[in-house]
């Protein structure tokens, strides 16, 4: 009788083990317990990044100063850049004459899409206030939204609200991107605060505070295209506007960036940040694109059904490897204890 219950307790235990490792195993890409990453200049220990962004090997920053780093080393929350000796400079591709028509022959047009992926993300506010699932993000855009219309321009906001935090939104906030995509887009940008504190994204000038933006682009089928627009922005930025854009990061994490050649991820401010800063600083920015796209007209839009098939593509499969596997293993032990005890 012992030795029955000895074999039949061995699938058992390793049903009991599979529930433990299922809840145990992170997904893979996800948050790690500091609430943002830190960036590190190799051999001084000089911080030169806080963000909620993942860094990965290879990711590349470009700093307030203009020098450019390489993220060479993650470990966990810590990563370290080594500066570049060579500074990369991608001409803008893509970009179209004043009255030239597009790649795909739409005539040139001027809307510009706002999103926001994780759309609970709010400043500063009152201790004990519980958080919404509209944040305050969504005002932040509706500033963009106005300046931009004010300037002649055809935003279309989105207040698309998603329940996922963290990398998971992006899967989410794709099927917004890819309805989006049936108007020619000159623009997308989407729209969040930093997970850092204040400073990070906080220039003081003449005894006031001033939020500041940081640009932020994927490695996916389209960054280049993206990358060159960041850099010319920045280029106007240092020229009309002088602090508002802080930085850049050019990142391997999630960003949807294969949607579009001119999608763009915009920080606006910490989540530390006052509202009403966050908000002139948003609309700064509109103001500042606005004028850019004078001169820099759009890059058209890209067929639908690329987007669609990259919604289902590999990164999402790779994504939900793991959980599945898990799942399997606890089918098969259950399957494998039944018949101990039946036998």
């Amino acid at each position: 009788m012992r030795k029955e219950f000895k074999s039949a307790s061995f699938p058992l235990w390793f049903l009991l083990w599979g529930v433990f490792f299922l809840l145990a195993l992170p997904a893979r890409g996800a948050e790690p317990l500091a609430p943002h990453r830190i960036l590190y200049e190799e051999g001084t220990g000089r911080v030169l990044l806080r963000t909620h962004f993942p860094l990965f090997p290879g990711d590349e920053y470009l700093a307030p100063d203009g020098s450019w780093y390489v993220v060479v080393k993650t470990i966990g929350w810590r990563a370290e850049g080594r500066r570049r000796k060579s500074i990369p400079s991608p001409a803008f591709e893509g970009g179209l004459e004043p009255g030239e028509a597009s790649p795909l022959g739409h005539p040139p047009a001027r809307v510009i899409g706002i999103i926001h992926t994780h759309s609970a993300e709010s400043y500063r506010s009152p201790a004990g206030s519980p958080p919404q699932r509209r944040g305050e993000i969504f005002r932040v855009g509706e500033v963009m939204a106005k300046e931009f219309a004010l300037h002649g321009l055809r935003p279309i906001h989105s207040w698309a609200v998603y329940s996922a935090d963290g990398e998971a939104a992006y899967y989410q906030s794709r099927r917004t991107l890819i309805a989006l995509r049936k108007y020619p887009l000159s623009l997308v940008l989407d729209v969040h605060c930093e997970t850092a504190p204040r400073a990070e994204l906080s220039l003081r000038e003449r005894g006031r505070h001033r939020a500041q933006i940081r640009l932020v682009v994927g490695r996916g089928s389209q960054g280049e295209r993206a990358l060159g627009l960041a850099l010319r922005l920045i280029e106007v930025a240092r020229r009309e506007r002088p602090g508002l854009i802080r930085d850049l990061l050019v990142t391997k994490a999630i960003v949807n960036q294969d949607l579009h050649p001119a999608l763009l991820t915009v920080v606006v401010g910490s989540n530390q940040e006052e509202l009403a800063l966050a908000g002139e600083a948003a609309r700064e920015l509109a103001a500042l694109i606005s004028s850019a796209l004078e001169a820099t007209p759009e890059l058209g839009t890209l067929p639908p059904a690329a987007g669609r098939a990259d919604l289902a593509g590999s990164e999402r499969g790779g994504r939900l490897l793991w959980p599945w596997a898990g799942v399997a293993g606890l089918v098969l032990a259950a399957l494998f204890l039944l018949y101990l005890t039946r036998a």
